[in-house]
């Protein structure tokens, strides 16, 4: 649908990447402070948590646990181990499912495991690196292989096919976020931090940069698919989101947004007389007002 220029910001589902340091940073925490009915899709291993404020009943989490045990079982002695994609298929499956519901506009989603959840307002996928780890392994079961290097070519000889395999891997990503990133809600993806650093004469080493971590050219390509991209930290107790590169952090910035600050304080008010962090955000992107 044509959406005329003066509402753009203002009736846009926003789609962002949160990128930071692997804990503290509050990349979780923002995301779960987006408007509505939230349905999380929990890669990272770690429980979620609500922040103060927040209304638990207003989350549906899924989480993808890794019970399968087969692989210690295989290779003793050896540094091969089995993958799976027991996990694979959860996550395609899940994934697959809320597409659907969207495009025929139910009211729930049926998951793999049979918990039903709403058709939410906002989804966020959480644990962005080991979505792709899950991702590889499950290529990895599907050609009876333990490692990406030994993917045959068509004459079957092993490793002629290890830069096909990359090359559909990467395509397979590229072909999820556009899925999801199309979808009529509003978006969150979650990742680490990748910090590129360098050693000088002396020893001295220096951070040279620091790129959401999705997975080889998608750490360049992954925020260009979204509308925002924001760096996230935590100092001194309280919460940042960086909106403006550096030299360092070159991968942020939010689409027809201008005059945003390039720092923005999102710490949590326990009193809850603040807006919400992601609204401090935004809101300001859509031209709201902020206090």
């Amino acid at each position: 649908m044509a959406i005329n220029g003066s509402q753009v910001n203002a009736e846009r589902k926003w789609k962002w990447l949160s990128f930071g340091a692997p804990k503290g940073s509050g990349k979780s925490s923002f995301g779960m402070t987006a408007p509505g009915k939230k349905l999380v899709l929990q890669y990272d291993l770690g429980a979620s948590t609500f922040p103060p404020g927040m209304d638990p009943n207003e989350f549906w989490v899924q989480t993808y646990p890794d019970n399968d045990a087969k692989g210690m079982h295989v290779g003793i002695g050896t540094e091969r181990w089995t993958k799976s994609k027991e996990i694979y298929a959860k996550v395609i499956t899940d994934l697959d499912a809320i597409v659907e519901a969207f495009k025929a506009n139910e009211a729930t989603i049926t998951l793999h495991d049979g918990s039903t959840v709403p058709l939410p307002d906002t989804l966020i996928l959480d644990g962005l690196v080991r979505l792709d780890t899950i991702i590889v392994d499950g290529f990895c079961a599907m050609n009876n292989i333990t490692d990406p290097s030994e993917a045959m070519d068509a004459r079957g000889k092993a490793g002629g096919g290890t830069q096909k395999f990359w090359g559909r891997r990467l395509s397979n990503m590229n072909r999820l976020f556009s899925l999801v990133v199309s979808l009529p809600c509003h978006v969150g993806l979650i990742t680490w931090e990748d910090v590129k650093s360098s050693i000088d004469a002396t020893g001295n080493i220096s951070v040279t940069s620091k790129d959401p971590d999705i997975g080889g050219r998608l750490n360049v390509w992954g925020p260009g698919l979204m509308d925002a991209s924001l760096y996230h930290y935590g100092m001194g107790g309280k919460f940042y989101v960086r909106t403006q590169p550096t030299q360092e952090i070159q991968r942020v910035g939010l689409r027809n947004a201008y005059g945003l600050e390039p720092v923005i304080d999102v710490t949590i008010d326990p009193a809850g007389k603040l807006p919400l962090p992601w609204n401090r955000v935004f809101d300001r992107a859509a031209g709201k007002v902020v206090k």
